[in-house]
């Protein structure tokens, strides 16, 4: 999950607790009920699957590892829970007291065959009225080598989970084999914290943190991108993924930036992503989810299910005026005119926001889109329709006994739950990104185009922090080298026995003194030429 790393003067204080056993019919909590709820409008959708993916070598006792997930599903009511509705269609959940966890046993002659058969995985659904919502599969390549796809609904786990999962299952694999004890169970039960967070928080919204969401949100509008197609009536949740890396010169870089600034790498990444999504669509106020853990006290460390929360956090890229003005870029207008707030001055101000976000964290994103009564839209995520996290630990694939190494395996995600998800992990050689796009929406051209403006602003940024947002290249050098073609009579052609690009042709010939002409010019040259409107 995403960790902000902020000042410590900024801590967030966790409220009390005392967990007691539920007697009581369990309910579900409010990220479960809202997880539900999406599902009702798109059923048989893949894209609240969470799932690790784990090559394993050396010999492999398949008996044993279905022992050790049993194992773990006994001891987290969480993977135990089936979901249904009452009369009234409201959702209610049921807590097994024994399930087996399916696990699949194939053979692939090769990884890639294996990977399809992942992908494949990736694509099935859960039935949310059958318990567990988890399944595994075990591809064999060879008698001492093979991939373990675990799958779970998100419904009942989240990222943090997922990596309790996979240790437990490694240290009940070990325990079953050498005769150890297994691993313990945890203090208290997922249907407890769900009961403990609505006696917080059900019913009338008061105190600090829903005045301050309420007020930070208030009339937030949705981040109209430019899209490839026109925006299905009901939100779909076809995927594709885009990766790419940052180097590590940039990512030093980027890092003395923001120490520069009392911020972190995190604060600053978002304040790119905000100025690149602004200059692609031109807004300066909508908002960007990026979610926590949201194990708000200690005894939910170890606990098995779904607790992850969601912080919209406000772009402001108003112009700079009056005691704002310290925000303003370098050539701004002088006097009390608005200026264009620097790529500094944004980050002073995305440093704020995330800093006061995290000060009431503990108002679940679910009850907060209630109390906001933001207008019903089946088109888009309400809120906010692209998401952000940084990654700055690796997933260790749990702690297998002697003689199974463990290595992690990358899937690309063929579900979208937002228009636009970034993804960044740290590195030791910088930086790796990935966006998860929505396909409807978006070409696989047009996400690779923005993840290269996002690179270009990010190295102009650290250059001139002080240069306003607007004057910050969004252009690489091939970018910008494309773009220059197209005033070179001829500068577009391919050199001799190279292959045209697609789309090549002719350059503009001749002198230009508006936009107008150069359309007219190159409309002349490439009649047959595609228009875009």
């Amino acid at each position: 999950m995403t960790n902000v790393d902020v000042p410590t003067r900024a801590t967030y204080t966790p409220p009390k607790t005392t967990f007691h056993r539920s007697t009581e019919k369990p309910s579900l909590s409010f990220g479960q009920e809202r997880i539900w709820f999406t599902e009702q409008l798109t059923p048989g959708t893949a894209a609240y699957l969470v799932w690790s993916t784990t090559r394993l070598r050396g010999p492999l006792a398949v008996e044993l590892l279905r022992a050790a997930l049993d194992g773990a599903a006994a001891r987290h009511d969480s993977l135990r829970m089936r979901f249904t509705e009452n009369a009234d269609g409201e959702p209610v959940v049921e807590v097994l007291p024994e399930v087996r966890v399916p696990v699949t046993v194939t053979d692939a002659p090769s990884l890639a065959d294996a990977r399809e058969q992942v992908a494949a995985s990736l694509r099935t659904p859960f039935d949310l009225g059958a318990a567990p919502l988890l399944r595994a599969l075990v591809i064999r390549l060879a008698d001492d080598d093979h991939v373990l796809h675990l799958a779970m609904h998100h419904i009942v786990s989240d990222g943090w989970s997922l990596d309790l999962l996979l240790g437990e299952v490694a240290a009940g694999y070990a325990a079953l084999r050498d005769g150890a004890p297994p691993p313990p169970a945890p203090t208290t039960g997922y249907v407890d914290y769900a009961a403990w967070q609505r006696d917080r928080l059900d019913g009338p919204a008061s105190g600090d943190g829903f005045a301050y969401w309420t007020g930070a949100l208030a009339g937030v509008p949705p981040l109209e991108l430019p899209t490839d197609r026109p925006r299905p009536a009901v939100q779909s949740y076809a995927g594709g993924t885009h990766r790419f890396t940052v180097d590590a010169d940039l990512t030093d870089a980027l890092r003395r930036l923001s120490r520069a600034h009392r911020a972190t790498l995190y604060m600053t990444l978002l304040t790119g992503l905000q100025a690149v999504l602004f200059r692609y669509s031109g807004q300066r106020d909508f908002a960007i989810g990026s979610p926590v853990a949201g194990r708000v006290v200690p005894e939910l460390e170890n606990l098995i299910g779904l607790f992850v929360n969601t912080l919209a956090l406000r772009a402001d890229l108003s112009p700079a005026a009056g005691p704002r003005a310290a925000d303003a870029g370098a050539g701004s207008p002088a006097g009390d005119a608005p200026a264009e707030p620097s790529f500094a001055g944004l980050l002073r101000r995305t440093r704020g926001t995330v800093v006061r976000a995290l000060a009431h964290q503990e108002i679940p994103f679910e009850r907060l889109v209630r109390e906001l009564n933001v207008p019903r839209d089946v088109s888009r995520s309400p809120v906010f329709q692209v998401l952000f996290t940084l990654q700055n630990y690796a997933r260790s694939g749990g702690r297998w006994p002697q003689g199974l190494s463990s290595e992690s395996l990358g899937a690309d995600a063929a579900t979208a739950r937002f228009d636009l998800s970034l993804y960044v992990s740290e590195t030791a050689d910088g930086l790796r990104g990935m966006f998860v796009y929505n396909s409807d929406l978006f070409d696989a051209d047009t996400v690779a185009r923005l993840a290269a403006s996002l690179d270009a602003l990010l190295r102009a940024a650290v250059a001139r922090p002080d240069l306003p947002v607007v004057d910050l290249d969004l252009l690489g050098d091939a970018g910008r080298d494309r773009v220059l073609a197209l005033a070179r009579p001829g500068g577009d052609e391919p050199a001799p026995g190279a292959d045209p690009e697609p789309g090549g042709g002719p350059g503009v010939v001749g002198a230009a003194a508006a936009l107008a002409d150069l359309v007219a010019q190159l409309a002349a040259a490439r009649p047959d030429a595609p228009a875009v409107i």
